[in-house]
């Protein structure tokens, strides 16, 4: 079995060389994008987010090269003790950036976007998917639970009262005995 490598240069898996995929993506967050690509231009190569700097820290417009992964690292460290609980922090809670696409699928999976809508989105089968990325967002549990309680005829726990925090324990579904 083939390992990939950091930085890996190659295509979409399972398609052409040259394919490419659209991808949804929120107003705010493509307005973002926009500022970001008029402030610094893609690179020669086509990469967005490459480190612009050559040798003696110069800045280097085209240099293009893919950033870091240790300049990653610390960035994520620093935003998740930033913006996590410390309960949240010990947790594999968006432990790794790639964890953002796990994320990015369940809540899309979460809103009500239909699994093929989803699956097609991320360039995986329905399989794939559900076997792999449907997992409850933190927080979602008790969100999880007052819908089946609604789709039993049952009532709701009372805003507050469901434990939205920290997911990590095993909940049981309303009605189950």
């Amino acid at each position: 079995m083939r390992r990939g490598r950091v930085n890996e240069d190659r295509g979409l898996k399972h398609r052409a060389k040259m394919a490419t995929r659209p991808v949804p993506v929120a107003p705010p967050l493509a307005d973002m994008l926009v500022r970001h690509i008029a402030e610094y231009p893609p690179a020669d190569n086509g990469r967005l987010f490459v480190t612009r700097r050559g040798p003696w820290g110069r800045y280097v417009p085209t240099l293009g090269q893919p950033i870091p992964n240790n300049t990653y690292t610390t960035a994520w460290r620093k935003a998740r003790e930033k913006v996590l609980t410390p309960a949240q922090q010990r947790s594999l809670l968006a432990k790794r950036p790639y964890d953002l696409r796990h994320a990015c699928l369940s809540t899309w999976l979460n809103a009500g976007v239909p699994p093929t809508q989803v699956a097609d989105w991320a360039g995986n089968s329905v399989k794939v998917l559900l076997e792999v990325y449907a997992k409850c967002l933190d927080g979602e549990t008790a969100t999880a639970l007052n819908r089946i309680a609604l789709a039993l005829g049952l009532d709701p726990a009372p805003e507050g009262e469901a434990d939205d925090q920290g997911d990590t324990e095993e909940a049981e579904p309303p009605g189950a005995a």
